[in-house]
């Protein structure tokens, strides 16, 4: 039993490993606001890559401006603008994607 497991199990591992390897090769891997300073930082340090807004709340006083082609944002964050005179989000490019996000203004600043 342990032999036939063994051999089935090698196959699948081979190939777990090259769907990742191929995955990273073309700009799968994951990049989070989370190792980021800012959603600001995070976009400007990856032009035309996705960029994951995990759960919880991120405050901006300026918009984040989404200036590479092919850049995607998503992820279940809640981005809140504080500044009532700033977009949230502003598109300088072709082909954005925004997908899951919540976008709003703290109460109050809904000018």
């Amino acid at each position: 039993m342990k032999n036939s497991l063994h051999q089935f199990c090698q196959p699948f591992v081979c190939l777990l490993i090259w769907v990742i390897a191929v995955g990273n090769a073309f700009g799968a891997s994951l990049i989070s606001v989370a190792d980021y300073p800012s959603i600001h930082e995070a976009v400007a340090q990856n032009p035309g890559r996705r960029v994951y807004v995990p759960s919880g709340s991120y405050v901006l006083t300026n918009a984040v401006v989404l200036k590479a082609d092919n850049t995607e944002l998503e992820g279940p964050g809640v981005i809140v603008q504080s500044n009532p005179a700033a977009a949230i989000i502003e598109v300088r490019a072709h082909h954005v994607l925004l997908r899951d996000l919540t976008l709003t203004r703290s109460p109050g600043n809904t000018e």
